[in-house]
């Protein structure tokens, strides 16, 4: 009896376990398209975009990951059921985030001796975000992702380069790392 019942405990913890890497890969899609939306934003300076374009670039990408994103909602929505609460919360808190990082830039300027700084403030309130889901969620992934985002976005600005390539540093760093978590989780759950 009590090799049947330990036999029966195992392969529940091997059901939450699978069920917990299911439930985490849901964020993967987000994770590889933001990702993709800021190596390229970030690069495009470095790849010799005229500064006239480079605005109008981002709003492009940005409104392709917005859309990018109510889309994977939407899927995530029919196929898992809506979000828990707190996970509503968390998202929702993102607009503080935002709101933030519209409000500092501002304060930033346009003049040339800020534009490293106010480029970097959005980077710094996603990378708040992230910690905060780490321990509001107790995911060490969200918690080291925001962490890693808040010290590019701290260090990056103060290294002695040139714009161009600090943006560059913070597409492959920063966007490289969202693309890195998205496609690991992926690969969790396609072992699934």
């Amino acid at each position: 009896m009590e090799i049947d019942q330990a036999l029966q405990d195992v392969q529940l913890i091997k059901d939450m376990l699978r069920l917990a890497r299911v439930r985490a890969s849901g964020g993967a899609p987000f994770f590889v398209l933001w990702g993709a939306v800021w190596f390229v934003g970030y690069l495009l300076p470095w790849l010799g975009v005229p500064g006239a374009w480079i605005g109008p670039m981002w709003l492009a990408l940005d409104l392709v990951g917005a859309l990018g994103s109510i889309l994977i909602s939407l899927r995530f929505y029919r196929h898992r059921g809506p979000l828990p609460h707190l996970a509503r919360q968390w998202y929702w808190s993102a607009l503080i985030f935002f709101g933030f990082a519209v409000g500092a830039a501002s304060l930033f300027g346009t003049t040339s001796s800020h534009a490293a700084w106010a480029l970097f403030i959005w980077p710094l309130a996603i990378g708040a975000w992230y910690m905060l889901g780490g321990i509001l969620f107790e995911s060490r992934l969200f918690l080291l992702l925001g962490i890693w985002i808040g010290v590019l976005s701290v260090a990056i600005p103060l290294l002695p380069m040139v714009l161009a390539v600090q943006q560059a540093l913070m597409g492959v760093f920063g966007g490289g790392a969202l693309l890195a978590s998205g496609l690991s989780l992926l690969h969790v759950a396609g072992h699934e």
